[in-house]
C-alpha cells in the first residue's frame, strides 16, 4: 500500500503540519499517513516507529517553514548541520530511497538553495517544491491531493451510515448554470463532487467547501459558537472540521440528495459575512 511520511520540525512548522496532515488523513485515509504526534503512541519506541515508517513510505512530505534551516541547538550550532538530527536524517533517508520526495515550502519559505544545506542534502535543492500558502491554502491542499494521487494514494472511499433522521426539507436543487453563477458569487468557496459508500449502493455527493485561516484558535472558536446560533434558526447544518486555526466547512442539502440548494448558498454568504468582522478585529 502506497504510504506518505510527513518530515517537519515542531518549532518551525507544527501547525502547518498538522493541518496538512489532517487534511490528507481525510482525503486518503489516516492508515496512509504518518506523522509523528498522531502515529505514535504511549508505549511506542519513538525512534523504531520512524525508522519503520520511513522504511515503508513511497512519498516523502518534507515540510519547510522559514525557520527549517535556521533552527540551532544550544550552542548556536545549526540542527541540520548535526549528523544526528532527526530532520536531517528523514530527508537523507528519502533522497538516498526510491520514495518520491516532495519539498513543501509553508509560513512564506523560500525555496532551499543548493549552497545553504549540507552537502549530503544538496539534492533537496534540484527538487521541485511546492508552497502552500495562508492565503489560499484549500487551494493549494487541491493541487498537492492530485500530486500525490499521481504517485499512488488512492483517495479514500467513505461509507454513508444512516444516522440522519428522515427527510423532511423540500427545498428545489440546482442547475449547474445555477450553481455556476452561485460560485461566482462566492469566489472563496470551490464544489467538491465525490461519491461515497452508502447502505444502499454508492452515492453521489456534492458540497460546497471553504477554508477559513483565523488569527487565533479562540477567534476560530468564537466564530463557531456565534454562527452555531443563526445556523440552528434556519436549520440547515453544515459538516465543519476545526484544526487550530482553521476552520474547514462543508455545505450539503441532505435531505435532497446531498445536493446543493439556495440554503448552502445563503449560509455560506452568511458565514463569509460574519468572517469578515474577524478579519477587521485585527486591523483596528
Amino acid at each position: 500500500m502506497t504510504s506518505m511520511f510527513i518530515s517537519y520540525r515542531r518549532q518551525d512548522s507544527g501547525p502547518s503540519a498538522r493541518y496538512i496532515a489532517a487534511e490528507c488523513a481525510h482525503r486518503f485515509g489516516g492508515k496512509s499517513i504518518f506523522i509523528d504526534t498522531d502515529s505514535i503512541r504511549m508505549g511506542d519506541h519513538w525512534g523504531d516507529k520512524i525508522n519503520d515508517a520511513l522504511r515503508d513510505a513511497s512519498i516523502l512530505i518534507a515540510i519547510i517553514g522559514p525557520n527549517w534551516l535556521r533552527a540551532h541547538d544550544e550552542h548556536g550550532r545549526r540542527r541540520i548541520d548535526n549528523e544526528s538530527d532527526w530532520v536531517r536524517n528523514e530527508v537523507l533517508h528519502g533522497l538516498s530511497s526510491s520514495a518520491h520526495v516532495i519539498p513543501v515550502l509553508v509560513q512564506g519559505a523560500r525555496p532551499m538553495e543548493k549552497e545553504s544545506l549540507p552537502d549530503a542534502l544538496a539534492g533537496l535543492a534540484r527538487i521541485q517544491n511546492y508552497e502552500i500558502s495562508d492565503a489560499h491554502c484549500k487551494r493549494d491542499m487541491q493541487v498537492l491531493f492530485k500530486v500525490l494521487e499521481g504517485h499512488g494514494l488512492s483517495p479514500l472511499k467513505r461509507r454513508v451510515k444512516n444516522i440522519y433522521p428522515a427527510a423532511l426539507d423540500k427545498s428545489s436543487s440546482l442547475t449547474e448554470l445555477e450553481i455556476n453563477q452561485c460560485l461566482k458569487e462566492l469566489p472563496d468557496w470551490e464544489l467538491r463532487e465525490s461519491s461515497e459508500e452508502g447502505d444502499s449502493g454508492t452515492v453521489e455527493l456534492k458540497e460546497l467547501h471553504r477554508n477559513y485561516a483565523f488569527h487565533s484558535f479562540d477567534d476560530c472558536v468564537h466564530f463557531m459558537t456565534t454562527a452555531s446560533r443563526v445556523i440552528s434558526k434556519m436549520d440547515h447544518h453544515p459538516r465543519w472540521e476545526n484544526l487550530w486555526i482553521n476552520l474547514n466547512v462543508y455545505l450539503t442539502t441532505w435531505d435532497i440528495g446531498s445536493t446543493l440548494s439556495y440554503k448552502d448558498v445563503r449560509l455560506a454568504k452568511y458565514l463569509d459575512e460574519l468572517f469578515n468582522n474577524y478579519k477587521k478585529s485585527e486591523t483596528v
